[in-house]
């Protein structure tokens, strides 16, 4: 998975303005959560109950049973920054990511390539916004061609 964008385009996306930006999947199920996992499981990835670091369950349906009662987190290293995952709620993936990491090319082309694999893996649009704010898009892919683009808000 290449990413064709360019930073000197795209760098306004990753301003760090003390702001995150947000990755979204809408309209997700519980299929969709298990196949972000199994996608996960692959990276350098690690998960947390209340802190302390545990296995990656291996179905989602465990870690929504958790996520009641304890804070868990699961966190996923591209290189240049790391991306976190809450689950919020079933109906749409989000996940967080620092935009002061992201600050060059290679950057650029890891949170673009991990957007690829996670969009390739769910088979469902995915885009990059600010923060808490789905609407607000600055890179979108695809599933329909499998390729991403920069939008600016």
């Amino acid at each position: 998975m290449k990413c064709h964008l360019d930073w000197a385009e795209c760098s306004a996306a990753f301003t760090a303005d003390g702001t995150l930006r947000d990755i979204y999947v809408l309209g997700t199920t519980e299929a969709d959560w298990q196949k972000f996992i199994d996608f996960a499981a692959k990276l350098d990835s690690s998960f947390y109950c209340d802190g302390e670091q545990r296995k990656l369950p291996e179905h989602i349906s465990a870690i929504f049973d958790s996520n009641r009662e304890q804070s868990v987190l699961m966190k996923i290293e591209t290189g240049c920054t790391t991306i976190h995952c809450h689950f919020f709620t079933e109906s749409e993936l989000e996940l967080d990511v620092d935009p002061k990491h992201i600050a060059s090319q290679q950057g650029l082309n890891e949170i673009s390539e991990f957007i690829i694999g996670l969009g390739k893996a769910l088979k469902k649009n995915v885009v990059l916004t600010e923060e808490d704010a789905p609407a607000a898009v600055w890179l979108s892919y695809s599933a329909a061609d499998a390729r991403i683009a920069f939008r600016h808000p």
